[in-house]
């Protein structure tokens, strides 16, 4: 039983790293795509935040990915690149998990 046990949470805990990197891979990708490069860079200010500065901004705060979120879609900048609401959470997972 315990051998059994220690097998699915190994399973989950698998599971949920390459789900984990997967979202990861996939905000990478729609930075690229979506052009916001443009004005952020990863590291310095440019015209706009770097991507290192917002994650350290909302790093650590409950709920930060829907924060994150909710400040993007209000940012009258971004108003002309359209996200989905499940691209968005991909973003918003990457940048956060930025150092």
């Amino acid at each position: 039983m315990k051998k059994a046990f220690g097998r699915s949470l190994a399973c989950a805990v698998a599971f949920s790293f390459a789900f984990a990197a997967q979202a990861q891979q996939q905000g990478a990708e729609l930075i690229a795509k979506k052009g916001c490069r443009k004005c952020h860079a990863l590291d310095t200010s440019r015209d706009a935040i770097s991507l290192k500065e917002i994650a350290a901004k909302y790093r650590g705060k409950s709920r930060a990915v829907d924060a994150l979120s909710a400040e993007y879609r209000k940012a009258g900048d971004h108003a002309r690149i359209r996200v989905s609401d499940e691209e968005l959470k991909a973003l918003a997972e990457h940048v956060l998990s930025l150092k």
